[in-house]
């Protein structure tokens, strides 16, 4: 499943709106769209990072 993360900057080449979470049965892996930045979710790097994604409200302008 490809899902991307509103609002998520990347740290590869710095734009918004970019970043995609892969996740299948086995693996999940943040990428960009835009340039070759890739990080794959590992049991050493999950207690890190969050373990769930949620979607959240932003304020309206």
């Amino acid at each position: 499943m490809k899902r991307f993360i509103s609002g998520a900057t990347c740290p590869g080449c710095g734009l918004v709106d970019k970043i995609y979470v892969l996740k299948d049965d086995d693996s999940e892996s943040m990428h960009c769209s835009q340039c070759d930045y890739v990080e794959i979710k590992t049991e050493d790097n999950a207690a890190d990072g969050v373990q769930e994604w949620s979607p959240i409200k932003l304020p309206d302008k």
